[in-house]
């Protein structure tokens, strides 16, 4: 199923892929763990992430093994239809707030990404300077082990939709980024309020998304009560545009964070 369904999502993503698909499937053979698959019910969830730079920032070529950031794909299928889906980039909560290479990347992702960065850094370490990694000597020496994931997108096809879909790809997401921690544990997560638009499934149309306030509004603000329902911090920015046609995009934004022990396994039974 495994094996299926990864060379599925793959197919479905090659244009935005980095990599070609021959070279992703010989470095999940090399790290099996980085691309897992979960069946709940009559549902496929299929996770996976790749390398985006080395150690000094530089883009890459092939994937390589270790990599201060990556960006992490959930796709979430009723048998060979994708019905919801997550993604976005992640790193270390040392690398988030005190690489410079990590931080140009995020930057130079989208606009989004940027203003992720720094509304997370701002609500979870409101003590720093920003960014983080320009004032490394406030960055505490005992700044707990964890991860950051900051979200690209996400979209649950509106049939599917009340049954637990998103909070169950969120668990999915921080149990596979967290995969080999152990101890206490910080995970921090960050993703925009922006209109639902969808990429995949059957909701995604041929036209591009064009707002309309009277229909996006409304989800906008069902989307913040959920989220704050499942323990996220909503923030608003500042609207540099308060014009009656502004499509309000980049101002709503939800954080959260987690502290989590995980067990060490005894690998003695």
């Amino acid at each position: 199923m495994r094996q299926e369904y990864l060379e599925r999502s793959l197919c479905l993503l090659k244009e935005g892929l980095p990599f070609t698909q021959a070279d992703l499937l010989a470095y999940y053979e090399q790290v099996p763990e980085a691309a897992q698959t979960d069946q709940t019910g009559r549902y496929v969830s299929c996770v996976f992430s790749f390398p985006l730079i080395d150690g000094k920032g530089n883009a890459l070529e092939h994937p390589i093994l270790q990599s201060p950031l990556v960006r992490v794909c959930l796709l979430v299928y009723e048998q060979e239809q994708v019905i919801a889906d997550l993604n976005g980039l992640a790193c270390s909560v040392h690398d988030f707030l005190a690489s410079k290479p990590v931080y140009a990347r995020i930057c130079a992702d989208s606009e989004w990404m940027a203003l992720n960065h720094y509304v997370l850094q701002r609500a979870a370490f409101p003590m720093l300077g920003y960014p983080g990694c320009a004032h490394r000597e406030q960055i505490p020496q005992d700044l707990a082990d964890g991860m950051v994931f900051l979200t690209g997108s996400t979209y649950v096809s509106r049939a599917w939709r009340r049954q637990g879909i998103f909070t169950g790809m969120l668990e999915m997401m921080r149990d596979y980024l967290l995969r080999d921690a152990r101890g206490s544990v910080l995970y921090e997560t960050v993703l925009s309020l922006d209109p639902d638009i969808p990429e995949y499934g059957p909701d995604a149309g041929p036209e591009p998304y064009v707002y309309n306030k009277k229909k996006d509004e409304p989800v906008r603000m069902l989307n913040r009560t959920i989220l704050e329902s499942l323990g996220f911090r909503v923030l608003r920015l500042e609207d540099p545009d308060e014009t009656p046609d502004s499509d309000g995009t980049k101002i709503w934004f939800a954080c959260r964070q987690e502290i989590l022990t995980i067990a060490a396994v005894d690998s003695r039974n």
